[in-house]
């Protein structure tokens, strides 16, 4: 198979993938067929009839991880256009546990206490200069995790997930009510979208993107320096993807990528900081990170 991930919602080309596959599956067996696997896991379009989602490919996957264009916390759907993928998928989940009673509310707890974490992250612990970095939201987040009532959204790990459980009645209704707003999340992403092409230097812009995006990725040579700046305005920037491979860092070999065989994408994994698109940010915001990004930010050309 082959995997197509529309990274930060920025859709790619999968008619042109299609036609790469149906060019070489011409000359193999059916059972050698190749097929093609949607990553949704940054998006959420509220008319998928009306997009290119699946008229190319043979499955769709969105995520409604904690990051996400919608969010249950955790769990996400797959959409199948083969009915014998379709029916095999549907044995999968059947024979899949249920969440127990206890797991089932991790969930709706696991909202409260990321609402507890971002209201407290830039809030000094102690009111000493030189450990200002170490805050209530920050030591929240060590503790809860150490002591299992939050988890990490992405391991550092090859190993299988064994603990795969079927989606919640408590996830269900977290899920219903993000999809009640989507259309809202959507809009005010394009919008924030729109505010960076406009401000940003041509040097930082995103050339070439979707219209709406869950992060603006913008690549620069002094990454550390400009998540510091944004962090002094109480703006949490992000390094999706610090490797071609995330999150795995130095054990890339055990998934068998070979270092410097994708370039490019190593160069952008050093480089790259994303500014969030979500409903907590305004234009007013926007334009004001789009000035430190001018303002301290060093490019690179790859």
């Amino acid at each position: 198979a082959i995997i197509a991930q529309h990274t930060f919602g920025n859709v790619q080309d999968v008619k042109r993938i299609k036609e790469i596959v149906d060019k070489e599956n011409s000359k193999r067996e059916l059972k050698d067929k190749i097929y093609i696997i949607e990553d949704c896991a940054h998006l959420f379009p509220t008319d998928i009839d009306k997009t290119d989602i699946l008229r190319y490919s043979d499955v769709a996957i969105f995520s409604f991880a904690q990051d996400k264009a919608i969010s249950a916390t955790q769990g996400g759907v797959a959409i199948f256009k083969d009915e014998n993928f379709y029916k095999r998928a549907s044995i999968l989940y059947e024979n899949t546990n249920e969440q127990s009673e206890r797991e089932s509310l991790y969930n709706a707890k696991y909202i409260i206490k990321w609402d507890e974490i971002k209201r407290g992250y830039f809030k000094p612990l102690l009111n000493i200069r030189r450990f200002k970095r170490v805050t209530v939201g920050k030591i929240k987040i060590i503790l809860y995790r150490y002591f299992g009532i939050i988890k990490k959204q992405a391991q550092n790990s090859v190993d299988s997930i064994s603990s795969i459980k079927r989606f919640s009645n408590v996830q269900a209704h977290l899920l219903l009510n993000q999809i009640k707003r989507i259309q809202k999340f959507n809009s005010n992403r394009k919008l924030i979208t729109q505010v960076y092409d406009k401000f940003l230097k041509d040097e930082f812009r995103f050339k070439n993107h979707s219209d709406s995006l869950i992060r603006y990725p913008i690549l620069v040579s002094n990454p550390d320096e400009l998540l510091e700046a944004l962090s002094k305005e109480k703006i949490i920037g992000g390094r999706w993807y610090a490797t071609p491979v995330f999150p795995l860092a130095g054990n890339l070999s055990e998934v068998e990528y070979i270092n410097g065989s994708c370039r490019k994408a190593e160069i952008c994994g050093k480089c790259v900081v994303n500014l969030p698109t979500d409903i907590n940010v305004n234009s007013a915001i926007a334009e004001n990170i789009s000035y430190i990004v001018n303002k301290v930010a060093r490019p690179i050309k790859i």
